[in-house]
């Protein structure tokens, strides 16, 4: 896989003229690394028989940016290959909210400050205190700039022991934690007519938003660089937009909504009625008080670059 990707790349490179296959093999080779990476463990001493979250602390270079889970129009996501001990078991990945870019007309879900990906790590019960517990991680993942993307590799570790699990790291976890999106338990829909997809998504009247935006988790369901517009209506928010090319629907399509900067929702919309909305902007409406709000609102919830040619171009928030 990791052939295909870099046979891709470099045709990629070639074609539009803008860097050489020996870049990027530079950047495999390590010699090049645009997103510094750690690993960082919630607790030094975890507890056995219980979940372990751990971060993926990422600071991408000045003026280069990795991608979320679903990169856009360009990109791919990154791959993680876990080595643990035996009995251990890591999940997926949970990402933070992402932000636009447009570059050479393609819309890319991207990070260009830094972020942390979280994984739980489930310990096996029986592992007396003190035993060693290695953590490696490999991954591999694409990174960009305005002019030039290229692959990389990282292998990193981490060696913990076997504890009482106690938090070592709660400051930055808490923040780590406040940037991944929380899941909506009231059930989004969806319905698309002449081109255009409406989601209704459940948000209390009184809560507050800003620079809502909805960024797919399914692919292929809307056209990622199409315009969004965002109404609220009572206790529901409107989400309507382009959809994608030869677009398969009919099944449930995921998404993420952002509320705030850094925050969002998670939804999951099935196929169903959607009236149209009648409110107005839901762009408006920011203050100190926006994740208190969604929060309390939402308690039962627990709620690219491809190779440009040009210039990139921020995409002005909804």
């Amino acid at each position: 896989m990791r052939g295909l990707r870099c046979v891709l790349m470099t045709v990629l490179l070639a074609v539009c003229g803008l860097a050489s296959a020996p870049a990027l093999a530079e950047s495999l080779n390590g010699s090049s690394q645009h997103l510094m990476m750690k690993l960082v463990a919630e607790s030094d001493h975890p507890k056995a028989g219980a979940p372990l979250t751990i971060a993926l602390a990422t600071t991408p270079e000045t003026g280069w940016h990795g991608y979320w889970r679903n990169p856009g129009d360009a990109g791919f996501p990154a791959t993680f290959d876990w080595t643990l001990p035996t009995g251990a078991k890591a999940g997926e990945p949970e990402w933070p909210v992402p932000t636009t870019l447009l570059i050479a007309g393609l819309m890319n879900y991207v990070y260009e400050a830094p972020y942390a990906p979280l994984v739980t790590i489930q310990v096996p019960a029986g592992l007396a205190a003190g035993t060693r517990f290695p953590i490696r991680l490999k991954t591999s993942y694409l990174v960009c700039s305005a002019t030039i993307c290229v692959p990389e590799e990282k292998a990193l570790s981490l060696d913990l022991t076997i504890g009482d699990g106690a938090s070592s790291q709660a400051a930055a976890f808490a923040g780590w934690r406040q940037a991944i999106p929380k899941p909506l338990d009231a059930g989004a829909t969806y319905a698309t007519s002449n081109g255009t997809m409406r989601i209704a998504v459940p948000f209390p009247a009184g809560a507050k938003i800003d620079k809502a935006y909805f960024f797919p988790v399914t692919t292929g369901a809307i056209e990622n660089g199409a315009a969004q517009t965002v109404t609220r209506d009572g206790d529901r928010l409107t989400i309507s937009t382009k959809v994608a090319a030869n677009a398969k629907v009919g099944g449930p399509i995921e998404g993420v909504l952002r509320i705030g900067d850094g925050q969002g929702l998670g939804v999951k919309a099935t196929p169903g009625a959607v009236a149209e909305a009648a409110g107005g902007d839901a762009t408006n409406a920011s203050g100190e008080s926006l994740w208190l709000t969604a929060l309390i609102a939402f308690a039962g919830a627990v709620l690219g670059g491809l190779i440009p040619q040009h210039h990139a171009l921020r995409v002005p928030d909804p």
